[in-house]
């Protein structure tokens, strides 16, 4: 499937990626951006504020992750038309491929000092295939 999709040029380009990438983190800098905006004090933060964020961030969380499991796309990925694949068959890699793995498991690995920058040069391989979609088996 991957070679296919090589042939093909079936895979997303480096700019599509960087798009929904910069789409979805906007999803969640942007409220948390006018909230220390509008309150520049920590200590000026009302309590309903923290909250309103708090509820966002988890509706965010899950409508990505719903997103994810149902179609392997992220709001950001939707947007660029583009589309998370298991590289061994084409299908929808599901909860277990595009959330444990490329999600939580990468999230985690990531703790790991200089690891994001590396996980983000693989983008510059001739397959386009960051560290976290070896990880989970995607393209």
């Amino acid at each position: 499937m991957l070679e296919d999709a090589i042939r093909e040029n079936a895979l997303a380009s480096r700019l599509e990626r960087f798009k929904a990438a910069a789409i979805d983190s906007l999803l969640i800098y942007v409220p948390t951006v006018i909230l220390v905006s509008v309150f520049p004090k920590k200590e000026d933060i009302p309590g309903f504020a923290y909250a309103a964020l708090g509820l966002y961030l988890l509706g965010l969380l899950l409508i990505q992750g719903g997103f994810l499991v149902a179609r392997g796309q992220t709001i950001g990925k939707k947007l660029v038309n583009i589309q998370i694949v298991r590289s061994k068959d084409g299908q929808n890699g599901g909860f277990v491929n595009n959330v444990l793995l490329r999600t939580v498991v990468n999230g985690l690995i990531t703790l790991i000092p200089l690891y994001l920058l590396v996980d983000i040069l693989f983008i510059f391989s001739d397959t386009k295939r960051c560290l976290h979609d070896r990880i989970a088996g995607t393209i």
